[in-house]
């Protein structure tokens, strides 16, 4: 036997190369310890190619410069070494044996190393089946020891046991994973008999600890005493070092698995008897009744193998965990002052409790003659604010309310309201007087305080409320200058809610940053509130104690969920009395804690609780029980007369409390559908990159329906995260492209500098190229959870990965369709830092306490969906349920064919963007939008596509002769392509003089646009023509049921506000006859009249309904005569073109030009001038499309010109490209590309 790294008993030979490089190695079993091993092996040069049934595992190690495998099979394949790191025997011969075992594709020659802790006998046995095998495979029995953290830095403790020639070819892997590399016999089975002795000795040293340390607090020692006198004693050992900490500070965070205590204790118990070892009976006792206590804490059974201590607290119904000081030598009984959390409730009955309580409250909400909110009032409605209350009454004042949020998530159940990122006295002072007259006076500061120390967070909260009321007075909200708005401000005062956490992890009423608040508001408060009730996440204080709900009908006391464990935020009690003492460090007792329980609030109503609330104690802290958005309505019903009668409070809730201060209304989530139709709904909105607001809706139009991928970021390490991660990886893993983030590498010094910014670029690069390609990209940190030795460098190590992540995605150019941030800190960086939000509008919810935000113009990406995703909250299910519900197209597409619908049913989804939408953003912008007959599919994909490749919007416009050949089979094509399209494509009805045709075509949904042509007539019966179809159109639409689309009803709106387009099929007119030859139907020369101003200005007075106007200045149907082109000059009567603009402009409509096929560019760009916005081309596209014909049909048969053979299909692809290539000439000409 060697002694410890020596290896002088081990042959020379190694597995290296003759040139010294080092061996292929495989490795199975990526997990927690595996991983570092192999991570180790990484680092000192050895290839290693790692297979994990967890795919993010492999990732990791692809990260690290490792290679990835996808079966055990795949990993092995030309490693000259594999290693095996599974949990159990069964596992090692799985991935030995099994289906795509490592044996399939092992090469003769190689050894494996056997780094689990078996049994001896497996070891033995193993070693001998792959000796049979017949291919030269050879064991090494080498269990190790160590921890994850040696594991990783490659000096864990190796007792290997193999034949030397064995020993010789994994020599240089085994060195590189360990420190000490004890050989302790010539055949496998020796290291895993060494390996059990230390087991039985870390398992009874364990039980010992905990029964120790449950003896001591059963005599009325104090616990912490008792650890330090014993860890300078004989009675010492590792284990009761390393274990003893975490059960005196309540620490059951999971850092090595209890199942795999019982496991090993097991291979001890099955030696002993094997070898007939008589005294282990206490051992077999105690392992045997172990399974029943699992069983009693449900999924516990992972947690820190130090939990047995648990057993004996239960036992013995005493408390290990403390907080007394351990520097007195004299015995003190420990406090009882804090029960223990794991001596509450597990998990109880939601419905049985609920069931238990009283009625909800439902009498008036009103506090003596004061007019409180109701659940059926509008925003902003209350007593001390004004408003229609909810009792009817109309009330001239409401205070604004400012919520300083620890994070994003606070907006879990608010809309149409504005989170500010950054809090200067102009920016505050900006918002106030927005909310002057607002529904809802209130707005959310992010100040992400969360992520700080207490003494940083209580100096922000500082400067902010100094910044708020320095703002409330300079908008006169406050008392001093009034604005000048000579009706005054409806605001009067200031309300501060400090929001946090649901489940009590940050909500802490610190005493530092409440008083700093009270400090800048001035004579101090008369009360803290504590309210962390929020319902949409199943957050529930009853009793003072606050709830987590658990599956369909469970509650878990908060204290015992893993919130509670966080390296930060943890705590020890649900009983939030309690709660507030251990936070505020004993500073307030548990016995001065006040609270409003839910019999008060459901049996007195708001006038019990006024009194509860006029009742407290000057500075003291009030616990708000609840257990329904009722009993909060009670409360803040109550708190607004308190307010008013002089009494002023500082909140600190989650936020349910906030939507009920404000009341706003619940609305169902928003999905790509509604948040199209929510962007593109109207036509009013602030101005984008110097367009107005119908340009802004081309440019949202493009962000819709672009088809770059989503982006999702994780950064939060709670298990709910993890869980809802593994169950996405595992549902859309094929179709999302995955990049990881090393949590260990990101924290550790010598990641930092030039290898970190490599690092982030590669990474951005990345996602970069996957979200261009249309894929779904996640950018997720490391599962495994790095802290420090306290919360404070916790919370630097947490700031670091946050930092790293918010650099890869600032680095990404690619506008994604989305993004989604999971977690509070990681949303807040990934918006403030990576995408420079400073104001956003809260829109509604993904899914019920999940924000959606639209982002501001200030941003990297104006108007994108902004997902805040809390690390807390839904089901394991509900982060893959967001993700594929945003894959949906965001316009419903039509049905394959059209099908006949009662007449007034608009059947047929119609685009978001209508042809009213498009010509208005031409005239903001100056320039014109292109319409383009077509007749066949190779038509409609031509026009299609050049928008798409010119990023412009276009028109597919339908003559009746085309509808005649084409039948609904084109129609249907047409809608589908407007539909699919990236950029915005609107549908026309050209040139129709039959009312029975117009009237099919509008009441199956397909147009939104006609044009109703009574030109050939006299302009009196034109007139009438034109009414009778306004007539029929206002009819059609008033008879369905609702518009199809929410934005071309609201698009209508605003038309007939203006006077025109006053329904949701807008309607183009023709005054004056257009001479030449449109679809075979000749006009002759001598009959073409030209528009006269006076027939405009009459027939736009006549028919209001009118929106588009085709006139007659010279311009011509087909191709203009070579004698007309001789005298470009003279085509066009561009001073009438002018005169006429200035009707339709003074009418709100706008012109038309058709015939624009063969006007040279010069002119069509004076006409772009004087005001025309639609432009009609047929004959140029079509004279390409025949063009093609006639070269094909040029040769014999099917042979071209060239004799080479052709296809129909090479000639229809010919023809597309060349109208595409007229089309695409044309948006250029018309200076419409581009503008998507």
């Amino acid at each position: 036997m060697s002694l410890p790294g020596d290896t002088r008993s081990i042959a020379t030979a190694g597995t290296g190369g003759s040139d010294g490089s080092k061996s292929a190695v495989g490795f199975v079993g990526l997990g927690a310890m595996g991983g570092g091993m192999a991570a180790a092996l990484v680092k000192r040069s050895f290839a290693v190619k790692g297979f994990d049934v967890y795919p993010p595992a492999c990732e990791k190690l692809r990260a690290m410069g490792g290679a990835a495998a996808t079966s055990a099979a795949d990993a092995a394949k030309d490693a000259a070494v594999l290693v095996l790191m599974v949990t159990t025997a069964q596992q090692a011969e799985g991935a030995l044996f099994g289906s795509q075992g490592a044996l399939d594709a092992l090469p003769p020659a190689a050894v494996v190393i056997l780094c689990s802790t078996v049994p001896p006998d497996f070891a033995r046995s193993l070693s001998q089946k792959l000796t049979a095998q017949g291919k030269g495979w050879e064991l090494v029995d080498a269990p190790v020891s160590g921890g994850v953290a040696r594991a990783a830095d490659g000096t864990l403790t190796i007792m290997a046991s193999a034949t030397p020639a064995a020993l010789a070819k994994a020599q240089p892997e085994l060195e590189a994973m360990s420190a000490k590399l004890y050989i302790v016999g010539d055949k496998p089975g020796a290291g895993s008999a060494v390996k059990m002795v230390n087991q039985l000795l870390a398992g009874v040293h364990i039980a010992a600890a905990a029964e120790a340390m449950a003896l001591g607090a059963r005599a009325g020692l104090n616990p912490r005493m008792v650890f330090d006198i014993i860890s300078h004693a004989a009675g010492n050992s590792w284990m009761f070092e390393n274990r003893v900490p975490h059960m005196l500070d309540n620490d059951y965070t999971p850092r090595s698995a209890l199942n795999i205590f019982v496991k090993d204790l097991g291979i001890v118990l099955g030696e002993a008897q094997s070898l007939a070892f008589p005294s282990l009976w206490r051992l077999q006792h105690t392992s045997s009744s172990w399974p029943a206590q699992q069983q009693d804490w449900g999924e516990r059974t992972t947690l820190l193998s130090s939990s047995l201590g648990i057993v004996y607290e239960r036992l013995a119904g005493v408390t290990v965990a403390t907080t007394l000081p351990s520097s007195s030598p004299t015995s003190s009984p420990p406090s009882t002052s804090c029960s223990s959390p794991l001596l509450e409730p597990t998990v109880q009955s939601k419905s049985a409790m609920l069931a238990a309580l009283p009625p909800e409250w439902t009498g008036s909400l009103e506090v003596g003659e004061s007019v409180e909110q109701s659940s059926g009032g509008t925003a902003g409605e209350g007593k001390a604010g004004g408003g229609e209350g909810r009792g009817g009454a109309v009330v001239p004042v409401v205070p604004v309310v400012v919520v300083l949020d620890d994070d994003p998530t606070g907006t879990q159940t608010v809309h149409g309201i504005h989170v500010l990122t950054t809090w200067d006295v102009e920016t505050l002072t900006a918002e106030m007087l927005s909310l002057t007259h607002a529904p809802r006076a209130g707005f959310f500061i992010l100040t992400n305080s969360r992520a700080l120390p207490t003494e940083q967070a209580a100096s922000l909260t500082r400067t902010i409320c100094s910044n708020v009321v320095t703002a409330a007075r300079q908008a006169g909200i406050l008392s001093g200058s009034p604005p000048s708005d000579p009706k005054g401000p409806v605001c009067r005062g200031i309300s501060i809610i400090l929001r946090g956490d649901s489940t009590s992890a940050g909500t802490s009423p610190s005493s530092l940053e409440v008083e700093a608040a009270e400090a800048v508001l001035g004579g101090g408060v008369d009360a803290w509130l504590l309210c962390p009730f929020f319902l949409e996440g199943g957050r529930y204080t009853i009793g003072d104690v606050h709830y987590v709900a658990d599956g369909q009908d469970g509650l878990v006391a908060a204290a015992q969920t893993e919130f509670a464990k966080d390296a930060a935020f943890g705590y020890r009690h649900s009983n939030l009395k309690q709660w507030v003492e251990e936070k505020t460090a004993g500073a307030r007792s548990a016995s001065d804690v006040a609270s409003i329980s839910i019999e008060t609030i459901r049996k007195g109503g708001p006038s019990a609780v006024f009194k509860a609330l006029m009742g407290l104690p000057k500075g003291s802290v009030c616990i708000l029980n609840a257990a329904s958005d009722s009993d909060l309505h009670v409360v803040t019903a109550a708190l607004r007369s308190a307010e008013s009668s002089g009494r002023s409070f500082l909140v600190r809730s989650a936020a349910s409390f906030v939507s009920s201060l404000l009341c706003i209304p619940k609305i169902a989530p928003l999905g790509p559908p509604e948040w199209a139709r929510l962007l593109l709904g109207g036509g009013a909105g602030e101005e984008c990159g110097g367009e107005g607001e119908w340009g802004r809706k081309l440019k949202r139009w493009g962000w819709v329906r672009s088809g770059a991928g989503g982006l999702i970021v994780v950064g939060s390490y709670v298990p709910k995260t993890s869980a809802q991660l593994e169950q996405l990886l595992s549902r859309l893993g094929a179709s999302l492209h995955v990049i990881q983030v090393s949590a260990a590498d990101v924290a550790s010094d010598s990641w930092q500098g030039e290898r970190r910014e490599a690092a982030v670029a590669g990474m951005a690069a990345e996602a970069e190229d996957a979200l261009r390609a249309g894929r779904d990209t996640v950018i997720m940190t490391s599962r495994e959870l790095v802290t420090g030795s306290d919360a404070s460098s916790s919370l630097e190590i947490g700031s670091r990965v946050s930092a790293a992540v918010v650099d890869i995605v600032r680095g990404i150019s690619v506008r994604p369709r989305y993004i989604l941030a999971k977690g509070g800190i990681t949303s807040s960086d990934v918006a403030t830092k990576a995408l420079g939000v400073r104001r956003a509008r809260v829109e509604g919810q993904a899914m019920p306490g999940v924000p959606l935000w639209l982002l501001d113009d200030a941003s990297r990406f104006p108007d994108l969906p902004y997902i805040v995703f809390p690390g807390n909250v839904g089901s394991s299910a509900s982060l893959a349920d967001v993700v594929q519900r945003w894959r949906t197209d965001p316009i419903t597409p039509p049905p394959a064919a059209p099908a006949p619908a009662p007449l007034g049913a608009l059947s047929t989804p119609t685009p978001l963007l209508s042809t009213l939408d498009l010509v208005r953003a031409a005239a903001e912008g100056g320039y014109a939008v292109g319409a383009f007959n077509v007749y066949n599919l190779e038509g409609v994909r031509a026009v299609v596509r050049a928008a798409e490749e010119e990023r412009s919007p276009a028109i597919l416009q339908l003559h009746p002769s085309a509808i005649r050949h084409g039948g609904d089979a084109l129609i249907a094509a047409c809608t589908a392509a407007a539909l699919a399209a990236h950029v915005p494509i609107a549908l026309h009805l050209d040139h129709a003089t039959d009312l029975t045709l117009i009237e099919r075509c509008v009441h199956q949904g397909w147009f939104h646009s006609i044009m109703a042509d009574g030109s050939h007539l006299p302009l009196a019966d034109n007139i009438a023509f034109t009414q009778r179809v306004a007539t029929t159109l206002a009819h059609l639409t008033a008879r369905a049921p609702e518009a199809p689309a929410a934005a071309t009803a609201d698009a209508s709106s605003a038309a007939a506000a203006a006077g025109r387009g006053a329904g949701v099929v807008v309607i183009e007119a023709e005054v004056g006859q257009i001479a030449g030859v449109e679809d075979g139907e000749t006009v002759e020369e001598i009959a073409g009249r030209l528009t006269q101003v006076e027939q405009a200005e009459s027939f736009l007075q006549s028919v209001p309904q009118v929106s588009l106007l085709a006139v007659c200045v010279g311009n011509r149907h087909g191709p203009y005569p070579p004698s007309v082109l001789a005298t470009p000059d003279s085509i066009l009567n561009l001073d009438l073109l002018a005169s006429l603009n200035t009707v339709t402009s003074r009418h709100s409509a706008h012109l038309v030009l058709h015939g624009a096929s063969g006007l040279p560019p010069r002119i069509v760009l004076e006409c772009v001038r004087c005001g025309v916005r639609k432009f009609n081309v047929n004959t140029e596209v079509r004279a390409a499309y025949m063009e093609a014909l006639r070269e094909a049909a040029g040769g014999e048969g099917e042979e071209g010109r060239e004799g080479e053979r052709r296809d129909l299909v090479d000639v229809m692809g010919e023809a597309e490209r060349r109208m595409e290539g007229v089309v695409r000439e044309k948006l250029r000409l018309f200076g419409s590309a581009g503008r998507v």
